[in-house]
């Protein structure tokens, strides 16, 4: 950072206090203000901050600390009527927020030092009370930092406000705070190793070799910012391990630019990238994007690592399909869950990305604990209620690997190049996130085109190829479950049949009488069809709020458990049954040989899981009657173990015999 200057400014006067208007409203809406008075120390002087409540600020965090921070209408009066020289805003892990302080970069005429322009001009960013320095805010976690200009706040102490925004704000406006970048991350110093993974952050390279990065190197735009200058640096220095070739390769190419300072300027920012900063490194990935972006197309012949064509290696061992719910949901592949107005499917959908998020058994079929993106199109004001009645009904406390969208994403468009929101999604997947499953609730609300048009059809096909195979090249599996509706008669689900021909599995759901409903795979391209389920919609109290016009109102969801037989509602201990199951199976994969019944039922009790002792061997019973457990006997014991594959199949069988 520059070396700093004693002169005062006199281009840049002192503004007022500011007013609500000119403060983020993501700063604005925290609980976590204060006033603050300058004082003389010897030769300093001193910011010391002030509760609004009276007194100076006592030990930072302490629950007593947390309790005497104000909001800012409350702080701003508080400056306005005791004479204070400002208001500040205390910097708490639980704000997610980082603040940046800039000493001495303005210089006598108001310049800005263009390095610290480009850094925070995507954020919002003002001028220091001195009149000489920046602060900037942007969201995240960093660790806090102080060097000889320049000082990162984000879990102590506080930092002054000033509402005298630098220009560039009128732009990005002011209510936007950007999230942590790798050039400030950079600039800010390594935090804290993760004891915990040695393995975090370690991604692999794409073996470019240096004409690849220079050709990709020479589309860039020569004036870049200054946090895609470091972005790019990171990413040659990733790719060619921090080598001197690799440097020379970056500095060669920022020596193009009107903004470049030395090769020792770039030399100590290279040095720095390769420190262990947390989290995922910035990689070649990056720099293929940018140069993407910028007209870049790489030769056909080099892309190519590998052959085309290789022979059949019959050697290997066979292996099961995977799945990401046994026998329900296949891995790495598109499937459809369709049904009339009505039929459940939204809830069917939730059900199993919640069981995927958080690794629970869907009735009885272990599933696989991964990552899921819940595209919903429909129903967002009920997708939290949706998920509280699970867990209150499942017995699950896991947290969720569960991301969901703000507003309905249209996947594709009409000039067949993917829609913003889809480019979105696939840097997403580049830069890191690889779902294991993408639900899109509903296939409707995300296509652009019509549905019944053979080339809009195939446009959102390719969209979700394009999908699928993002997450493929990061060496990982991705389903995508469409759910979609009906067609009027009901024999089929809408749209052209394209659709059909492109799905790998199909599942129909239709309402029943009352609250039951019926699963029908009516596609399986590589696997035995899945048997038939009959299944029942079960409300559950949620307990009572206050609604819009403060009246007490009860919150109530709907589940979907199994209805074992006839579509009638499911008999209690059944119910109370398949309420144990995942806990059940949680427990009997800790026994390959089986436990007995007093070892299961003192399990369940240690984990906490709620269940009648009068009415246990009653459940186990029922699972055992119904193909989920199997109870065997032991001299004069009893033995509960899980089922065999065999057993399984047969089970499967029974019951599908019975329902035709």
């Amino acid at each position: 950072m520059p070396k700093p200057r004693s002169t005062t400014n006199p281009m840049i006067a002192e503004k007022p206090i500011a007013t609500s208007d000119q403060v983020p409203k993501p700063l604005r809406e925290l609980r976590g203000w204060l006033v603050w008075r300058r004082v003389v120390d010897g030769k300093k002087v001193r910011k010391v901050p002030y509760y609004v409540g009276g007194g100076a600020r006592g030990a930072h965090g302490t629950d007593d600390d947390r309790a005497r921070l104000a909001t800012f209408d409350q702080a701003l009066a508080a400056a306005k009527r005791g004479g204070f020289d400002g208001i500040g805003i205390a910097t708490l892990p639980e704000f997610n927020l980082v603040a940046l302080d800039f000493d001495n970069v303005i210089d006598d005429q108001g310049a800005i030092d263009p390095r610290v322009e480009d850094l925070v001009g995507g954020t919002y960013a003002e001028i220091s009370p001195s009149g000489r320095g920046v602060r900037a805010f942007m969201r995240g976690s960093l660790p806090n930092h102080k060097s000889e200009g320049f000082e990162v706040f984000c879990s102590s102490g506080y930092v002054t406000f000033t509402a005298r925004a630098l220009p560039h704000v009128d732009l990005v406006g002011v209510d936007y705070i950007a999230p942590v970048n790798d050039a400030v991350r950079a600039l800010a110093g390594p935090p804290a190793s993760n004891d915990d993974d040695p393995f975090a952050g370690l991604e692999p390279r794409l073996e470019l070799d240096h004409d690849e990065l220079r050709a990709m190197l020479a589309v860039l735009p020569k004036d870049l910012p200054y946090d895609k200058w470091v972005n790019v640096g990171m990413a040659v220095h990733h790719e060619t391990e921090g080598s001197e070739e690799g440097f020379r390769l970056w500095d060669e190419w920022s020596s193009t630019s009107p903004k470049y300072k030395d090769e020792r300027y770039s030399r100590e920012r290279w040095r720095s990238f390769g420190r262990d900063r947390g989290g995922a490194p910035t990689t070649a990935r990056t720099l293929v994007k940018m140069a993407r972006e910028h007209g870049y197309r790489p030769d056909p012949a080099r892309t190519i690592r590998g052959p085309l064509l290789v022979p059949l290696d019959e050697s290997k061992p066979l292996r099961p399909l995977p799945s990401l719910i046994r026998g329900v949901l296949p891995a790495d592949a598109v499937g459809m869950l369709w049904g009339e107005p009505g039929s459940f499917k939204s809830f069917l959908a939730i059900d199993w990305a919640l069981c995927i998020a958080t690794g629970a058994d869907w009735l009885g079929h272990p599933a696989k604990h991964a990552d899921v993106w819940y595209l919903a199109g429909e129903g967002l004001e009920g997708l939290q209620r949706r998920v509280a009645a699970w867990r209150q009904a499942r017995g699950v406390a896991e947290p969720l690997r569960f991301a969901h969208s703000t507003r309905a994403l249209l996947l594709d468009d009409t000039d067949g190049k993917g829609s913003a929101e889809l480019h979105k999604l696939l840097a997403m997947i580049e830069e890191g996130d690889a779902p294991s499953l993408i639900v899109v609730d509903t296939l409707a609300r995300s296509m652009s085109g019509d549905e019944s048009s053979t080339q809009d059809a195939s446009r959102f096909v390719q969209v979700l190829d394009r999908l699928v195979g993002a997450v493929r090249a990061k060496d990982c599996r991705c389903t995508v479950l469409l759910v979609h509706h009906a067609r009027k008669d009901g024999t089929v689900y809408r749209g052209s049949s394209v659709l059909r021909g492109a799905v790998d599995f199909e599942y129909e759901l239709t309402r029943g009488e009352g609250m039951s409903a019926t699963l029908v795979s009516t596609k399986s391209k590589d696997a035995a069809a899945p048997r038939t389920l009959r299944l029942v919609a079960e409300e559950v109290e949620l307990g009572t709020v206050a609604d819009d016009f403060g009246v007490e109102t009860e919150v109530r969801s709907l589940v979907l458990r199994m209805d074992e037989g006839t579509g009638q509602p499911m008999p209690a201990i059944g119910q109370k049954a398949m309420r144990l199951l995942p806990h059940i199976g949680r427990v009997l994969a800790q026994f390959p040989e089986g436990a007995s019944q007093r070892t299961l039922r003192d399990a369940l009790a240690e984990s906490n899981v709620p269940f009648a002792k009068s009415t246990f061997g009653g459940a186990l019973e029922f699972l055992a009657q119904h193909g989920h457990i199997a109870i065997e006997t032991v001299g004069r014991a009893q033995r509960i173990r899980t089922l065999t594959p065999a057993e399984r199949a047969n089970a499967d069988r029974a019951i599908e015999s019975e329902q035709a």
